[in-house]
């Protein structure tokens, strides 16, 4: 079972309520942090892996849990769109149009889903709300507008590119951190990536695994 968050409108600090004695159980957390993608906006990666595949004439590997280096770099803003293409076209041994890579790159973009927005601001009756994505140029410059509504109502969005760090690297928990002026026990954390969520539990954050956008509700609100 996992760690649940529940907030009424008389009492306006956050509570973590822990079912499972393996979590970390601070009772008070002022901010809730959220995940992008898999969280609050639908992905398929698969969408993204079967176009390359097609680009490449061969099977390419790129999921969740592996994927080549040159995606992190791009994450990190450590490379431009143009170097992330030619190395994408090395790294995939493919001959592909810049158009092409962008619309294979933004095939794992479904969508917003629709029930994220009231879902935010209802959590913000009673948290501070902030983002924290591992998200490139590409895929931002994409959903800006879609997201624009949703975007305005986080107090902080750490986003990857912006930053120089993704996750699950160490610094960029630190860099929220540091930029919050808070300890990593008053942070309640939603990511849908284990590995994400493994480093900020060690770090100290209460943290959730959402297995899927259509849990979110029950996780925020387990009365539903």
């Amino acid at each position: 079972m996992m760690a649940v968050l529940h907030g009424t409108h008389t009492h306006m600090n956050s509570m973590i309520r822990s079912v499972d004695s393996s979590f970390p159980q601070p009772q008070r957390t002022p901010v809730v942090m959220f995940d992008l993608g898999g969280v609050l906006y639908h992905i398929a990666l698969q969408r993204t892996k079967d176009c390359f595949s097609l680009l490449a004439n061969k099977d390419v590997d790129f999921s969740l849990r592996s994927q080549h280096e040159v995606f992190d770099r791009f994450e990190c803003g450590t490379i431009d769109e143009d170097e992330f293409r030619s190395q994408l076209r090395l790294a995939y041994s493919m001959e592909a149009s810049d158009e092409d890579i962008n619309a294979a790159w933004n095939a794992l973009l479904v969508g917003l889903d629709p029930r994220a927005l009231g879902w935010l601001r209802r959590v913000k009756e009673h948290f501070r709300v902030v983002l924290l994505s591992n998200i490139n140029s590409i895929h931002y410059h994409r959903i800006k507008d879609e997201c624009a509504e949703l975007f305005t109502e986080f107090e902080h969005l750490f986003l990857s590119f912006e930053i120089g760090q993704r996750k699950p690297w160490p610094a960029i928990y630190r860099h929220v951190l540091d930029s919050m002026q808070l300890p990593a026990s008053s942070i309640f954390y939603l990511d849908d990536s284990p590995q994400h969520i493994a480093t900020a539990t060690e770090m100290g954050f209460a943290c959730v695994q959402v297995p899927s956008i259509d849990a979110v509700p029950g996780l925020l609100w387990p009365e539903l």
